[in-house]
């Protein structure tokens, strides 16, 4: 019994001294080297694949992101085109609007000019018409006068009743003298004057004498014919301021080779075309 003890303790340390010689003498393990490598080819694989796909990835994003940025890109040329488009046509726009104003403006020039030219042309004309009214004016005037003067050419020579009376009184204060009244025409005009002349002078109390001359110095007119106006009598001269004062036109002369010192008469012509 002791003897089978004593040789299972010597088997077991004999056993473990060969475990320990075996331990440190034994060969790896081809199963798990295969095991490892085996793992490591998963993983490079497993790697190779990751990064073929990263590089696909990289790739296909990469061209996909380019493709992006060049669609952006014709997109934004295409906007920027648009908008240049735009612009050209907004310029050509203008530069249309602006040519129509142009025209506009010259065209309004060009009317300004012709509308100042035809002023001028008014003012002119309506000056001239102005100048030719003026001339039609003085004209008329000049031939109401000519009528006037025609008429009253025209018309006879006479001594109102008012005027008789007056004439008759401012001659009162020679009542008794006498007075001559020499008539040189024919016409009836100057005969109906004779005539009132002496009705006038008659009412001062005058005596009147009324002669009728074949010829004579005197053939037109109304007046008081003296010698010289030095000599003229009061009578003489006061006929003539109170025919004058009453409106009546009578003239005065001098004939020394027909009239003596001192006297005077009253000749009576036909009446002047100008008076």
């Amino acid at each position: 019994m002791q003897t089978n003890d004593s040789h299972d303790t010597g088997s077991e340390q004999d056993g473990c001294a060969n475990d320990n010689q075996g331990a440190q003498t034994m060969p790896p393990d081809i199963g798990a080297v295969s095991r490892w490598l085996e793992v490591s080819n998963v993983t490079y694989i497993v790697a190779v694949i990751l990064v073929a796909a990263a590089t696909f990835g990289i790739v296909y994003f990469g061209n996909k992101y380019t493709r992006l940025k060049e669609l952006e890109l014709e997109s934004y040329k295409r906007q920027a085109d648009s908008r240049i488009a735009d612009a050209n046509r907004t310029a050509a726009d203008a530069n249309a609007v602006a040519a129509a104003a142009r025209a506009d403006a010259e065209a309004a020039r060009a009317d300004g000019e012709r509308f100042r030219k035809e002023r001028v042309q008014l003012e002119i004309r309506l000056r001239e018409m102005e100048e030719s009214q003026s001339k039609l004016v003085a004209t008329n005037t000049a031939s109401q006068e000519e009528i006037k003067r025609l008429q009253k050419a025209a018309e006879p020579r006479t001594i109102s009743t008012a005027q008789q009376a007056q004439i008759a009184n401012l001659l009162r204060n020679f009542a008794g003298q006498e007075v001559e009244i020499r008539l040189y025409a024919q016409e009836v005009e100057a005969r109906m004057l004779a005539n009132q002349v002496a009705d006038t002078l008659n009412k001062a109390g005058l005596k009147v004498q009324l002669n009728t001359m074949l010829g004579g110095d005197v053939a037109q007119g109304f007046g008081v014919v003296v010698h010289d106006d030095r000599s003229a009598p009061a009578l003489a001269t006061t006929i003539l301021l109170a025919f004058r004062s009453s409106g009546v036109a009578i003239g005065s002369a001098e004939m020394p080779s027909q009239v003596p010192e001192g006297k005077f008469f009253i000749a009576i012509g036909a009446k002047p075309n100008t008076q």
